[in-house]
Formats: structure tokens, sequence, C-alpha cells
């Protein structure tokens, strides 16, 4: 029975953690913010798309390429079997900052979030045997709940990971000490070499491994038990190189990748902060992130009664996280996300300390009890041994320590959690801007893949080159502004955008913590017709469909409709194409969509060149254009060898299901059928 509750529990706390790492895991997408994620990925995908092993690149050991290979390869024999990808080659190599394959990431960061959810039962493991049920209770749950660890569990990075190797190390390192039999030492030797194959430097932790042979044998630790710390060393050998086979087999690589990196950390030109011997940014890191102001003073006044109580397990603990550290402050590039293979060590210490804490809060609350008179047998039905546990000295205290630690990770997890369940800022404007009129241009400070394919969507680099006078001026409405774009020179340029146009919707920078992605807004200019300078050829088709002008350039075919800066210049001179842009209104919901035709007639009235197409078929047919709104397409003409001579165009337009040629009439109603006539060289 005891048994199943253990299984019960442990099951609890796994599917607990995997529901907090495994929520919004598709955030920021298809934005990609955190660099090692397509770094990883395209590791990954290469060695995939060369069905090789070898990943070519030691920067990490390759236990997490490994399992993040055969996810992606999991992943793609679902995509291949419902007809998303045709191959392996079909896999994109470059994601990096924008990707058009999300699934890649989704399977990828639900690797890391199972992979980071075993921390909680393991941890609560280590717990119990090193302290009791109360703790494997408190460091289960604090595990679990860790805000740090879940927020990396939310990346395609081998973070997490690192974490519940390094405590399978220790639950291996605690036996040697308890036990000091051979399953300890085969455990502890697995341990190591699994943190070595998850990261590098925890290696080092080998001399945790040590440090627990010594507290176990004391001075008999030559001999026979000598020979187990040897085998334990021999099996994290073994373990790290079945992880990362090519460190022998592609030594070369091996050792340039190793000594880059430990360049790398040499350079000052990156990280979270910078310098050696850098203490107070990771002891900042404890208070902001790790533990919290009130798990750091639970820490600090805890800590002496724990030392006292329980001396050979917090010199486990201590050791563990010293160690690691002390590499830490060797290097000159400090990123915190380093110190997470020693976190669940961090929070199994400030455990201990807690209840170390609660048994002396317990002794004085049991004091103050005795001056009381006794207490009833039965209270509102519940009998004494019951109640007794619910208010007992010992689970009061508990339960305030353990409050204490636990509360302030959980809300910062929440806090996590809904910041990442909102949209990426730029895939919400996106959204929005679907959602508007479609017939003008829109200039966009975002990523050019996410509006692949879309005539009237423009990336740019830098909103700010042009006024609104501009925009407006070359049938721009919309603008999408992102803060990342801002520089000091252009704030000026940017508030007269601001000034100039209605805001549709905004949002704060990202360092608010409000929601992924750079602060940015959409801007509507405005309709304004009388500032574009096309020529006017006001015609009614039907009813309900208008024609106010044209402009006209000779020029290559146009994959978009890009305004036409020289649609003035007379005479044309020969090209592949005539670049044609319309400007339409409808007075009316339009049920049908219609198709343009376009005749190019000589001086002799002969047709030289002809193109018929629906007017904004590739995205915005007439059955989608709102009453009133303007709607500039482009009709662009492929043109033969034409001699020199006057050409005019015809045109009209037609329903291609029935045939049925709409009626074409000018202001003064007179039949329209030539659009212009032009000289040509």
């Amino acid at each position: 029975m005891r048994h199943a509750r253990t299984i019960i529990g442990l099951t609890a706390l796994f599917v607990g953690s995997l529901v907090l790492r495994i929520w919004a895991r598709d955030w920021g997408l298809p934005y990609v913010e955190h660099p090692d994620e397509p770094a990883l990925l395209r590791v990954v995908v290469r060695m995939l798309r060369d069905q090789t092993l070898n990943p070519h690149t030691f920067i990490y050991p390759s236990l997490y390429y490994y399992l993040l290979a055969a996810t992606v390869r999991l992943y793609a024999a679902v995509a291949m079997a419902q007809g998303q990808l045709s191959s392996l080659q079909a896999l994109p190599l470059q994601t990096d900052l924008y990707t058009t394959m999300p699934g890649l990431y989704i399977w990828g960061r639900s690797l890391t979030a199972v992979l980071g959810a075993f921390a909680a039962p393991l941890l609560a493991i280590l717990a119990q045997r090193m302290f009791g049920l109360r703790a494997a209770l408190v460091g289960g749950v604090l595990m679990m709940t860790c805000a740090y660890q879940i927020e990396h569990s939310h990346y395609v990075t081998i973070d997490a990971m690192s974490s519940v190797m390094v405590i399978i190390l220790l639950i291996g390192a605690w036996r040697i000490v308890e036990q000091g039999d051979w399953p300890a030492y085969l455990l502890a030797g697995a341990g190591v070499g699994l943190s070595a194959g998850a990261k590098y430097n925890a290696a080092a932790m080998a001399l945790v491994v040590v440090l627990a042979h010594g507290l176990h044998w004391r001075r008999a630790a030559l001999g026979r038990p000598l020979l187990r710390l040897i085998t334990a060393g021999a099996v994290s050998i073994a373990i790290f190189l079945s992880t990362t086979p090519y460190a022998l087999l592609d030594w070369k690589a091996f050792r340039h990748d190793l000594q880059f990196s430990a360049q790398n950390y040499a350079t000052v030109d990156q990280g979270d902060f910078v310098g050696r011997w850098r203490l107070d940014g990771y002891l900042r890191f404890v208070w902001n992130q790790g533990l919290f102001p009130a798990g750091v003073i639970i820490l600090l006044i805890g800590l002496p009664f724990a030392i006292q109580r329980w001396p050979r397990q917090m010199l486990i603990l201590i050791s563990t996280i010293s160690i690691h550290v002390f590499l830490l402050l060797l290097q000159m590039i400090n990123f915190t996300r380093n110190i997470l293979p020693i976190v669940p060590a961090l929070l199994l210490l400030a455990t201990a300390a807690a209840l170390a804490l609660a048994d002396v809060l317990a002794s004085a609350l049991s004091r103050v009890q005795q001056k009381r008179r006794p207490e009833r047998t039965e209270v509102l039905g519940f009998r004494q041994p019951l109640l007794g546990m619910l208010v007992s000295p010992t689970w009061t205290a508990t339960i305030i320590c353990a409050g204490a630690l636990i509360l302030t990770q959980a809300q910062d997890s929440i806090d996590g959690l809904r910041y990442w369940s909102h949209p990426y800022t730029l895939v919400a404007l996106e959204h929005t801007l679907r959602t508007q009129p479609q017939g003008m241009r829109a200039a966009v400070e975002t990523n050019p893949v996410q509006w692949s394919g879309n005539p009237v969507v423009f990336p740019v680099e830098r909103a700010t080159e042009h006024t609104a006078a501009w925009y407006r001026a070359h049938g721009f409405r919309f603008l999408i502004v992102n803060n990342d774009h801002r520089t000091p020179a252009d704030q000026a340029a940017y508030q007269q955008l601001l000034q100039s146009a209605q805001i549709i919707q905004s949002f704060s920078d990202r360092d608010t913590g409000q929601q992924p992605g750079p602060g940015a807004a959409l801007l509507d200019l405005g309709e304004h017709v009388e500032q574009m300078p096309f020529t006017a050829y006001p015609v009614r088709f039907g009813r309900s469909i208008n024609l106010l002008g044209y402009q006209l350039q000779p020029g290559p075919l146009r994959n978009r409709i890009d305004p036409l800066d020289q649609a003035e210049q007379q005479p044309f001179a020969q090209a592949a194409a005539l670049q044609i842009t319309l400007y339409w209104r409808a007075d009316e919901r339009i049920s049908a969509d219609y198709t343009l035709y376009i005749h190019l007639i000589n001086a002799d009235g002969q047709r030289i060149a002809q193109r018929d197409l629906p007017l904004r078929a590739y995205d915005y047919p007439t059955s989608q254009w709102q009453p009133g709104e303007l709607v500039i397409d482009m009709a662009d003409l492929p043109l033969p060898q034409l001699r020199p001579g006057t050409y005019h165009l015809e045109f009209g337009l037609y329903d291609q299901a029935t045939g049925t040629r709409l009626q074409a009439v000018t202001s003064d109603s007179n039949q329209a059928t030539e659009l212009a006539i032009f000289q040509m060289q």
C-alpha cells in the first residue's frame, strides 16, 4: 500500500510538472527569439538529411542532439503521413528569427518539457532519502513549480535536461554515503556520465561522488572500496562516450570546438553579465529568480539549524553547488542559465533549511500549547489523531515555511505561463491587419517571410524613412511599426508618424513582461485619394464598380503591387511589360468575382497583346471588397517586341462564370473602352 502511494505521488508530481512545462509550448511562434533553439535544430536537421550520427559540432555534448533527432524524425514521419512534408530533405535548415515550420519547435519544446518534468519526482526521491517524507513533499512541489526551470523547459535547449541528470548523480552519491554498495557506485557513475553528456562542465560533479565515497568509507577508502570508485569513474566515461561517441570518432573536431567554446567564454561581448569572479551576479540571480527574497531569507535563517541536524546531507548539497559555481566564476562570460544543473540542489538546500527552521518554530509552538488547556478528543466530528496532524505544531510550522518557498515560485510560474499564453506581438498585429480592408498597401517592420506572397504588404527595415504624406501619396494606408527597429535618430520621425495616424492596436515593450515580442503598433493613415498622383479616368462598370484612375509605365512584370514612381514620364521605351496600376472603388457589396481584360491595339487597329486576369484574385477578389473602400490592383501586360508608333489599350470587366460583360460608361455617359494612348519610341 505504501509503495502504491509512493508511485501515485511521484506520478502526480510528474504530471503536474509536465502540464506546467508543456503549457504554451508554441509561444512566440513562428517568431523565434532564443538563438540557441534554431542552432540546435539546424544541427539535428542536418544530421537527419545527411543520415549521419555525427553532429559535426561539439559546442554542446551530443545527448540532447540524439534525443532531439529522434523527436524530429518522429515529427517528420507524422508530417509526411499527413502530406505536410515530402521528405526529410524538405526539413528547413535555417529557422533563425522566423520559422516556416513551427511544428519543429513545438515537438522540440515538448521533448524539453518531458525531460524537465522528470526533475520533480526525481528530486522528491532524493529528498525523501536525504531528509524524509516532509522533504519529499516540499522539495517535489518546489521543483514542480520552479519558475526558472519551467521557463527553460519551454525552449529547445539543453539546460532543463541538465538539471535532471545532476539529480540522478546526487541520488547515486547519497546512496554511496548511506550504503556504499555496488549499485550506488554504478548509479553515481551513470549520473556523472549523463550529466557530462548534457553539459560538459557538469563532469566536475564527479568530485561529489569522490566526497560521498570519503564520507562513507572514511579511513578505509583504499583497497576494495577504491575499486568501486574507479569503477564508477569508468562507468561515467563509458556513459559519456555512449552519449557523445564522436568525441573520440571525430576527435579533431571535438577538440577544436572545446577550444572555441573556451575562447568564446573568454570574450567580453555577450552574456547576462561580464567578468570573472562575479559572485554578485549569481547572488542576484538567486535573489531575483532562483529562490526569490522569501526563499533566500528562509535559507539564510534555517541553514545553520539544517547543518547542525543533517551535516552529511548539507555537505553533499553545498559541495555540489560550490563546485559548479566555482567553475562558473572562472569564466569571463556569464549566462545565468548555466546555473540550471545545480538548481535542484539549491532548491533541496532551501527545503532542508525550511524544514529545520520549521522544527525550531514547532518547538516554540509546542511550548505555547502546553500552557493552554488540554484539547478535546473530538472537535467538530474529527477524531484526535487526524485533528492533531492538521493542527500539530510541526505541520503548522512546515506549512508556513514551505509555503513561503513554494508560493513565490508558483506565482512567478503562473505569471510566466500567462505571459507565454499571449500571442507574439507581431503575430497579433498580423491577424489584426488581415481583418482590416485589404484594398490599399501596407508597410510593416516585420520579418519578410511573415508576408511572403502578399501583394500589398511591404516589409521595410525602417518605416521612418518616409513621411506620412509619402505613404499616402503612394497608396499606403496601414503601417506596422516595431520598437526593435527604433533608434534615437529616428524618434522624431516616429512620433510624427504616430501623430499623423490612428492607432488601431498597440503593445508595450517586451521588458514590461506583458506579452512576448517587441513593442509594436498598427497605424491607420486613412484613405487620401486626393494625394495620389494617378491619372484620373472615372469609369463605372455595371451599377457598383468604379474605376477612379490608373498609372502605367514600361518595366518588368511585377509580383506585387509596387508603387509606380515614373508613371508620368513620356514617351515609352521598349520593355518586357507594361506596368499598369488601377484604382477601384465599389459602391456596394459585390456577389461575383469579376475578371479584367486588357488589349493592346496598334495604330492599324490590330490586337497585338492581351491579358485576362481576375481583379485581385490572388488575395482579394471583388466578392470580398468592402463598400466604399479604395482598392489598388495591378494589371501588368507582357509586351511583344514593339515597333515605334502609337498604341492604345482597350479594357473591360466580365463575369468569368457566365461570360457576361459589364457595361462601362464614363462620367459623361459615354461608353468607355479605351484606357490610355501612348507613343512607343
